[in-house]
């Protein structure tokens, strides 16, 4: 909200269902979702601290190999394309 001044809806809805257009965060191995919408998830699997930021069918998919690669896409979304340090 701060960046963008508005609020975001936060849903467990898979995209298509209520929304055209997600966000999707979530770490290989523990989010379905993910590896759906980014089947090139695979390759970040066993590795440590790696991370992928794409956009897919317009969804923003962030995907980590573990939690802290996740938190490092995210961070890396708000530096690079917002201009923000996290």
């Amino acid at each position: 909200q701060k960046i963008t001044g508005r609020t975001l809806t936060v849903s467990t809805a898979k995209p298509g269902q209520h929304y055209q257009r997600a966000v999707l965060i979530g770490t290989v191995g523990q989010s379905a979702l993910i590896e759906q919408h980014l089947p090139e998830s695979r390759r970040l699997a066993g590795r440590w601290e790696a991370y992928q930021v794409q956009t897919v069918n317009g969804n923003l998919v962030m995907a980590g190999s573990d939690e802290r690669g996740t938190m490092f896409a995210v961070y890396h979304f708000i530096e690079q394309y917002l201009g923000v340090d996290p």
